[in-house]
C-alpha cells in the first residue's frame, strides 16, 4: 500500500512510496487516457527503512525520498525510461527525521 506519491513536473511519471515492503513502485502516465504503466524493473528497493515522503526535481533527473523513522534522505537518478539509479552516497544524513519532502521551484 502506498504511502505517498510523487508526479515529475512533465505530468509524466508516478512515483508510489511503499513503506511496508521498502520500495518504490514507478509508473509512465499515458498522456492521452491517464492510465499507468509499469516501468521496467519496478518496485526498486530502497535500502533502508521504509520510504514515507517523495519529491521529483524540476528537471525530472532526481527523486528524494525521505525514510520513516530515520535521519536519511535518500536519493536516486531518474533515467529516461523513468527507472531509477540509486545516487552514490546515498543515503544522505540529515539533523533531523523528515516526514515530508518539499522542493521550491524558481
Amino acid at each position: 500500500m502506498p504511502s505517498a506519491l510523487a508526479v515529475d513536473p512533465q505530468g509524466a511519471l508516478l512515483y508510489a512510496a511503499n513503506t511496508a515492503s521498502n520500495d518504490i513502485s514507478a509508473y509512465i502516465i499515458d498522456a492521452s487516457s491517464g492510465a499507468l504503466g509499469a516501468v521496467n524493473g519496478s518496485p526498486f528497493a530502497t535500502g533502508g527503512i521504509g520510504p514515507s515522503a517523495l519529491a521529483v526535481d524540476a528537471t525530472t533527473t532526481v527523486l528524494y525520498v525521505s525514510e520513516q523513522g530515520s535521519h536519511d534522505i535518500a536519493t536516486f537518478g531518474i533515467v529516461s525510461s523513468g527507472a531509477l539509479k540509486p545516487v552514490t552516497g546515498s543515503p544522505f544524513s540529515v539533523a533531523t527525521s523528515a516526514q515530508a519532502i518539499a522542493l521550491v521551484r524558481p
